[in-house]
């Protein structure tokens, strides 16, 4: 008669130090690569190239980690787990344009950007989210202010 061996479940919670290692090092790239993002939500710049940017720096950063198999002799797959999305001003959420459109206008002073963004590592999924407004000042407590009040205020509270 053939031996069966019982099959090995991984653990996959939380109460595993691995998984929230994952979870924690797929954050930082996240974070990393949402403060990257939107700092190129600037006038003039294209929806496309700064989706483009943020995908690739993505992909950069989570290659750079857990090179090696996991213990169960696998490869650890990671990357883009959520494309990044720019979506302007009335598009809601999940503006991914792809390179063959050329629909998508350059930002502008006061456009409201909604940006989305996520990564994985072996499939332990990190996903943020930031909006910003083009243009604004927030140098001084004044400047921050005026945002508060006018048109950018009246976006911003829609």
């Amino acid at each position: 008669p053939k031996v069966v061996e019982p099959e090995v479940v991984e653990d996959t919670t939380l109460a595993n130090p691995d998984v929230v290692t994952k979870y924690q090092d797929t954050a930082k790239i996240v974070q990393a690569a949402l403060v990257e993002v939107a700092a190129r939500c600037v006038p003039g710049a294209k929806v496309m190239d700064i989706c483009k940017f943020g995908d690739e720096l993505i992909e950069q950063k989570t290659a750079a980690m857990y090179k090696n198999k996991s213990k169960s002799g696998k490869v650890i797959l990671k990357g883009v787990a959520f494309p990044v999305c720019i979506s302007v001003n009335e598009c809601v959420c999940h503006c991914s344009p792809l390179e063959s459109d050329t629909e998508y206008p350059v930002l502008a002073v006061d456009d409201l950007v909604k940006i989305d963004l996520g990564a994985h590592i072996d499939g332990y999924i990190v996903l943020a989210a930031h909006t910003v407004l083009v243009g604004a000042d927030l140098s001084t407590v004044e400047s921050a202010q005026n945002i508060q009040s006018g048109r950018r205020a009246a976006v911003i509270n829609a």
